[in-house]
């Protein structure tokens, strides 16, 4: 499923099109995703509430619209103009994999966030590995980091 995909079967909702009249001024802002090796896809669009000032998410397949009770002072709009596109993120994780000698990480999910037109992936194997990676509007690799996950246990 890519971006535009799930646009166009949100705005065809009857949820969305009351929810788009009781805020004008909503936009979208944020794109969150689950990627699951076990066919469970997570896709969920933000929408921020310039004049609420909260954020609204919607789950797809789209049966509601749930406006968060927590403020937030602003929220950028996005740009739904990206070259890496939803159903191209495991094949752009693997390429990245390629170019930095980790072959023999097996991703099993990707969350991956979209927000301010940079993508955050989370990359996670059935051996405890991560791999975060970041990626700019064109596609191109901000960052790339490979930890375990016992690097973000906290030890006191």
């Amino acid at each position: 499923m890519n971006l535009s995909q799930l646009i166009t079967e949100l705005k065809a909702k009857e949820q969305f099109t009351k929810f788009m009249q009781e805020n004008p001024d909503a936009y979208l802002t944020a794109v969150f995703v689950v990627l699951d090796d076990s066919g469970k896809d997570i896709y969920q669009l933000d929408f921020f509430i310039a004049s609420k000032q909260k954020i609204a998410i919607a789950t797809y397949p789209f049966e509601e619209i749930i406006i968060q009770p927590d403020e937030i002072k602003e929220s950028g709009r996005l740009d739904i103009n990206i070259v890496v596109d939803i159903n191209q993120l495991r094949a752009k994780v693997d390429e990245i994999k390629s170019m930095e000698n980790l072959e023999k990480v097996k991703v099993t999910k990707i969350i991956g966030i979209l927000k301010e037109d940079i993508w955050n992936l989370t990359c996670l194997s059935s051996t405890l590995d991560i791999i975060k990676i970041s990626l700019d509007k064109s596609g191109e690799v901000i960052k790339c980091q490979k930890a375990g996950l016992l690097d973000f246990v906290v030890k006191k």
